[in-house]
């Protein structure tokens, strides 16, 4: 059974209409698709849907919804970033959404106005890095206390990409994940989310970007949220619809690796 929760198109930072994504998802026998772009945010950016075109987005995930219906089935979501002073899970409810991911896309540190990606580059990145944090334990600790802010507010069904600041650390570029204070804060994270309902991908999405080649996240915490029983699903984090299933059948060797037999999303769970 091949599913992906985490696909973006033409409506946020993806290339194509949501209809080429479904033509191709049924075209490789998968069973559902859900989409997932990045819900709008206060700064003017070029990632994420905007307020205006949020109900285009909606509408049309909904249209598809009937006009394939009996091919695969079809789910509207959101990837929804974290604001410490707004529970933006909460504000968009109201369009009714199947499900939600919830993702940690950018950082503001104490004392700054300012919201800096994580992501968006690797010159970016380390221009945040030196000018901001001055070393790479301050940034990754200010990523992980976020992300773990998202995970006490929660309301979502996905966690998305759980160590994305290691997004542009190919070779060990910045750091190396056996550091002690790497280690703790990783752990420290999943602690927190045992607790909680709430599902963790296994995302391929730098693999078909090439910008990395291991899924988020990397092998040993995946073992670690075995050990802690979070449950897992498998998605591609899209962009492009040939990428749908880019990396799926090294990443379900990877998760079987770790100890998992089955794969869990917000409606199935799927036999590994």
């Amino acid at each position: 059974m091949k599913v992906n929760y985490h696909t973006h198109c033409y409506f946020c930072d993806g290339k194509g209409h949501p209809e080429e994504y479904v033509l191709e998802a049924i075209s490789r026998g998968f069973s559902v698709l859900g989409f997932s772009s990045h819900a709008p945010i206060k700064e003017i950016n070029d990632w994420t849907l905007t307020e205006s075109n949020l109900p285009d987005y909606i509408s049309s995930i909904n249209e598809l919804k009937v006009k394939y219906g009996k091919e695969i089935k079809i789910y509207l979501g959101l990837e929804i970033d974290y604001y410490p002073d707004e529970n933006r899970v909460e504000k968009f409810k109201k369009f009714n959404l199947d499900y939600s991911i919830g993702s940690v896309h950018m950082v503001k540190p104490d004392g700054f106005n300012t919201y800096f990606s994580v992501d968006e580059s690797d010159s970016t990145f380390a221009k945040v890095l030196n000018d901001v944090f001055g070393s790479i334990e301050a940034f990754s600790r200010e990523y992980y206390k976020t992300l773990r802010a998202l995970i006490l507010q929660g309301g979502f069904n996905i966690l998305g990409h759980l160590d994305l600041i290691r997004k542009f650390n190919k070779g060990n570029k910045y750091f190396n994940e056996n550091e002690p204070w790497y280690r703790e804060d990783v752990l420290k994270t999943l602690d927190l989310l045992k607790s909680r309902d709430i599902i963790v991908e296994v995302n391929t999405g730098a693999l078909s970007r090439g910008v990395n080649d291991v899924p988020y996240p990397s092998p040993w915490i995946l073992k670690e949220c075995f050990n802690r029983g979070i449950k897992v699903c498998l998605n591609s984090d899209v962009h492009a619809p040939n990428n749908i299933e880019c990396y799926f059948n090294e990443a379900k060797q990877i998760i079987k690796d770790c100890g998992y037999t089955q794969l869990h999303t917000p409606f199935e769970i799927i036999d590994l």
